[in-house]
């Protein structure tokens, strides 16, 4: 019987040695999860730098975007100030020339309306003369009864015109005293 007692006093020892490796393959799954877990972590922790990079990168494209897409806004901006201070100025110049234009039509319209009142007020004048104008000359003019005279003679009313030279000045002074 002893020799039973051996086989079963060796089992523990074979128990403990498979408890040992049972440990053994524990402690390796144990290790094999926590490298796998860690090289997840690395994995992760490595994507989620690209990912921050890619995300800075993108920043700093949109970033810039943004400032070309401003400095093009004030760009304009200050054209259409500087394009809408141009419209008013050509405005202001346009509205001034219109207000000299008009002041130089009326101007001319007044200088004109002057030269018709001038221009009536001579053939008023001229019309007058030649109702009250008397010619002398023969009223029964035969070239045998009387010879003509060399100078003819115009009344007008009770005034005697002079010839052409001698009364232009007052004709031109009382014409200018009508039309003013």
């Amino acid at each position: 019987m002893a020799y039973y007692e051996n086989i079963t006093a060796g089992r523990g020892a074979i128990d403990s040695f498979a408890n040992a490796l049972n440990s053994q393959r524990f402690a390796n799954l144990m290790l094999n999860e926590t490298i796998s877990n860690f090289s997840n972590n690395i994995t992760r922790a490595g994507a989620l730098i690209d990912e921050s990079k890619i995300r800075n990168d993108a920043l700093k494209y949109q970033r810039m975007q943004d400032f070309y897409n401003n400095k093009r806004k004030d760009e304009a901006f200050e054209l259409e100030k500087k394009q809408a201070k141009l419209n008013m100025d050509f405005a202001k110049n346009r509205e001034a020339f219109a207000n000299l234009r008009q002041k130089q039509a009326l101007k001319n319209d007044k200088l004109t309306n002057e030269n018709l009142e001038l221009s009536n007020a001579f053939k008023r004048m001229e019309q007058g003369w030649f109702k009250n104008a008397i010619i002398d000359s023969y009223s029964h003019s035969f070239q045998a009864q009387k010879p003509l005279k060399a100078k003819a003679s115009i009344y007008l009313g009770q005034n005697k015109i002079m010839p052409k030279g001698v009364n232009a000045s007052k004709d031109a002074r009382s014409i200018q005293d009508i039309g003013q």
